[in-house]
């Protein structure tokens, strides 16, 4: 099985929108959880929710039109919006922004929802019942399909790999997730945008679970307590909304093209207990079943696991019998074992939940920081998954002399409190910069770090921004590179941005048809690239567009560009069409490099193609003029001039005109329209092609058609055209 990681994660949730903002909120114990706010709740025993705040996107609030053009929101129920604002961020934060019709082909999406449009469907029934059936949107059924999430990332991004969804209720973001893991491991995708996306914080959806009592219904008046998993005074769930994705990518691939890599796909498992529609069976044996599949599909002990993020939905029945699955699964490692549920602070998203609680368990797996159950303030006294973790340890003798310390400097710390909020207030304040830019940061320490971004006006003065590093060293080191920075970017932004930004990046787009002297040439022109630009063998590149960072060399893109060309001929010859006269992956690489040059127009390459494959089958000359000029000019490129008579009789092994077959080598580097044109041509007899005076061809099958052709194209140029 191939390896699955994550590289890229994006997050939409009552705490906020944006991967570290949430996260930040989520650690500093801070709920997302209010008064319901959008629509009347005077008839609703239930009044709170973890709704996404609104506002702008730098305060981390979502303002869709930041996101998404108005006129395509209408088009979309709140459920895709969300799911779109998620996988824009997962798909910059990854990096991976493919460009050729190959890397599309193998990146695919899977987005559930456990209701989907539910809004779009209330508001499109009141509409029929009010006799308005007629002004009904035409975007109605497509804006509340759940496979839509799917449909419109895909859309926007042009992956074209697997297309899917889960509908699986609470389990829909881990399922897809899982599953989209599985597609890589099994090699239908290498790429996979997954994750979850709900919102149902809508009337018809409170007022229907709060048919079935699942809601809580008393902390309407202290909605940031509503939540409390395990605690004794829970009394149900709170309904929330948002989105997760994670993008997932196939381990060499991530590594091949420099990826950042936040975690590893472990282990996966699913069950059903075949109990009830809604209550868990006894003792939870399906939850159970399906932690022991994910640790024997990972190859994992129970004392492997360090941290569980609990389904924890604060409901009576569920919690418990959650707690009691855990600690029948883990036995004695229980005892060291933390668990915490994050739906205290965010309340239970349904769909959507199992993929935000994906990205907090990564999170919480990269910073080593265990987020914390909210509300928790009487635990089951009898959980060693819980208590240990959620009481206060009784206080050895040590610790109460620490304790005794403590009182002894607190006179101190009031005294420097002032100075606390101070530094606070300089964290957050707008810096010098009037607009953005982008700093290559050096390594050698904060002090080369400080002095650098001062003398960029990024920061006012060095030693502010030491002694901000100093006091948030916990958060992580600071990263050395080309990184961008926001106009105003306060101390705190720019110390974000040196530890959880992606650094710059560059891109070189290596155009199809190049000679590898064009390509060398192209290399040494991206400045942001170091070391020497050799002369790649013809052939041996793929075109199309590297991402790089700063500083790489170009050695390495190359050996990027030749790795993506090993590939793609690999997999054209592969799915190569029977009886090609073509006796080798290299033989069809040499007659694609023809096909390249002989026309710019992607739909006419299966077809010229087919006249060359044609010829050789009965032993004709190919007679092209590309591999004249690649004769003439030595490997240069294109000829600047038109060819000659001389060039004709040239006696090369490249010229066509005079040789039978394939020339020795590739003429250029083909593009994977010309690979698969050779290696799957379009069924035709034809023999000949010229030029018909559009930039594309026409093509006949005899000699006569042909002459016929030419004379009308000689009629049409002044330039004399060769016959094939």
């Amino acid at each position: 099985m191939r390896r699955v990681v994550v590289t890229g994660m994006g997050v939409a949730s009552p705490l906020g929108v944006g991967l570290e903002h949430v996260w930040r909120r989520l650690i500093n114990g801070e709920s997302g959880i209010g008064a319901i706010q959008s629509f009347d709740t005077s008839n609703l025993p239930s009044k709170v929710a973890g709704q996404v705040p609104q506002g702008s996107k730098a305060d981390g609030k979502l303002d869709l039109a930041e996101w998404i053009p108005v006129k395509d929101q209408k088009k979309m129920d709140r459920f895709i919006h969300l799911a779109m604002v998620a996988a824009t961020e997962a798909v910059e934060d990854s990096g991976w922004l493919p460009e050729d019709e190959e890397d599309r082909c193998a990146t695919g999406v899977m987005i559930g929802s456990g209701i989907g449009g539910l809004q779009s469907i209330y508001d499109a029934s009141v509409q029929v019942h009010e006799g308005k059936a007629r002004r009904l949107s035409p975007f109605f059924i497509p804006s509340a399909l759940i496979n839509l999430a799917s449909g419109q990332v895909s859309i926007k991004y042009g992956f074209k790999g697997p297309n899917h969804s889960a509908v699986t209720a609470c389990a829909t973001g881990v399922h897809a997730i899982g599953d989209a893991a599985r597609l890589i491991m099994l090699g239908d995708a290498d790429v996979m945008v997954a994750g979850g996306a709900e919102a149902a914080v809508c009337e018809l959806g409170m007022a229907g679970f709060a048919a079935s009592r699942a809601l809580s219904t008393a902390f309407n008046d202290e909605p940031a307590r509503a939540s409390r998993p395990w605690d004794k005074d829970r009394d149900g769930f709170v309904m929330g909304e948002g989105s997760a994705i994670l993008v997932l990518e196939e381990y060499e691939h991530a590594k091949q093209r420099g990826a950042k890599i936040y975690a590893e796909v472990g282990g996966y498992g699913m069950s059903g207990d075949a109990h009830h529609i809604t209550a868990p069976a006894e003792q939870h044996e399906g939850a159970f079943r399906a932690m022991q599949a994910a640790l024997r599909s990972g190859g994992l002990a129970p004392s492997d696991i360090q941290y569980v993020n609990a389904h924890g939905t604060s409901t009576p029945l569920g919690d418990d019998l959650e707690l009691e699955a855990v600690e029948r699964l883990f036995g004695d490692a229980a005892k060291g074992l933390a668990m915490s549920s994050t739906k205290s602070a965010t309340g239970h998203l349904l769909g959507a939940a199992g993929a935000v609680e994906a990205a907090f368990s990564i999170l919480a797996v990269r910073d080593g920081v265990v987020p914390p159950t909210l509300n928790l303030d009487e635990p089951p006294a009898s959980s060693s998954a819980l208590s240990d973790h959620q009481k206060p340890p009784r206080p050895s003798r040590r610790r109460r002399v620490l304790a005794s310390l403590l009182v002894a400097v607190l006179a101190v710390g009031l005294l420097v409190a002032g100075g606390w909020f101070y530094a606070l207030h300089v964290l957050a304040a707008p810096g010098p910069l009037p607009e953005a830019r982008t700093l290559v940061v050096p390594r050698g320490g904060e002090e080369r770090v400080a002095v650098a971004l001062a003398d960029a006006e990024i920061v006012a003065r060095p030693l502010p921004f030491r002694i901000a590093a100093f006091l948030t060293r916990h958060e992580g080191r600071l990263h050395a590179g080309e990184f961008a920075f926001p106009a105003h970017a306060s101390l705190r932004t720019v110390l974000t941005v040196l530890r959880t930004a992606r650094p710059v990046q560059h891109y070189l787009t290596i155009p199809e048809g190049l000679t590898g002297k064009q390509i060398a040439a192209l290399l040494e022109r991206a400045d942001a690239l170091t070391g020497a630009a050799p002369v790649p063998e013809e052939g041996t590149v793929l075109p199309q567009t590297y991402a790089y960072e700063r500083g790489a060399s170009r050695q390495a893109v190359l050996d990027r560009a030749r790795a993506a060309m090993d590939r793609a001929l690999r997999d054209a010859w592969h799915d190569r069409a029977p009886d090609l006269p073509l006796a080798s992956p290299r033989e069809a690489l040499i007659l694609a490099s023809i096909v390249e040059r002989e026309t710019a127009k992607p739909e006419e390459r299966p077809h010229v193609a087919a006249v060359f494959l044609n010829r050789l089958k009965l032993g004709m000359k190919l007679q092209s003029d590309p591999t004249v000029a690649f004769a003439a000019t030595g490997g240069a490129g294109a000829l600047d001039r038109p060819l000659t008579r001389a060039d004709l009789d040239r006696d090369d092994p490249y010229n066509t005109y005079r040789i039978r077959g394939l020339p020795p080598g590739p003429i250029c580097s083909p593009g994977l329209a010309s690979l698969r044109a050779v290696t799957q041509p379009m069924q035709s007899d034809d023999l000949y092609f010229v030029a018909d005076g559009s930039g594309g061809h026409v093509f006949s099958r005899t000699l006569d058609e042909h002459t016929r052709n030419v004379a009308r194209w000689r009629s049409l140029s002044q330039t004399p055209t060769e016959l094939r």
